[in-house]
């Protein structure tokens, strides 16, 4: 698609993705598999995902599926802490003490009032890409968005969309 972007221009490109890309449906998995993704107009990582977790709770009902972010190890970090300065519950599957996949994987506990969300044991779950690389099975069943990154083994037979070479303002304009 590189080839296909210098040809038609960005704008015309980004126009196209927005018509093409699949935006999470709230009441289903969603998995994002981050590569390398370049800061712009200082929207770091940590703010994008924070964002798009908003975005995906906003006016939630009772079916809402947290999102999945699998992110690289150098992020790890400053997500985490920003996710949880800014009150949001997050999952991580005790990962820096040791990782529990079963606890990772675990459905949220969502209470519910006349069918509406009114509060949920955690909105996200966050993983580094070191300890996705080692599982040998991932048993969260959805659909993929790989960003800035190639297929990956354990998607198996799952629905996935591509988004390269894009930056943090580029990705979030998708939403």
């Amino acid at each position: 698609m590189p080839a296909y972007r210098d040809f038609i221009g960005q704008q015309a490109y980004l126009k196209l993705l927005k018509t093409r890309f699949l935006k999470p449906r709230k009441n289903q998995n969603t998995i994002f598999l981050f590569g390398k993704v370049e800061v712009e107009d200082s929207l770091t990582l940590e703010n994008l995902l924070f964002i798009i977790t908003e975005k995906h709770y906003y006016k939630p009902t009772y079916d809402v599926k947290p999102l999945t972010f699998i992110i690289p190890d150098e992020n790890l970090y400053t997500v985490k802490s920003y996710f949880i300065d800014n009150d949001c519950l997050i999952n991580d599957g005790y990962e820096s003490i040791s990782f529990n996949q079963k606890a990772f994987e675990a459905p949220a506990i969502i209470n519910k009032k006349n069918n509406n969300l009114t509060n949920t044991s955690f909105k996200v779950r966050i993983l580094s890409q070191t300890t996705f690389e080692n599982l040998l099975e991932f048993n969260i069943n959805g659909f993929w968005v790989l960003i800035n990154t190639s297929n990956h083994k354990l998607i198996n037979e799952s629905s996935y969309q591509v988004l390269n070479n894009l930056n943090t303002k580029q990705i979030l304009n998708l939403f």
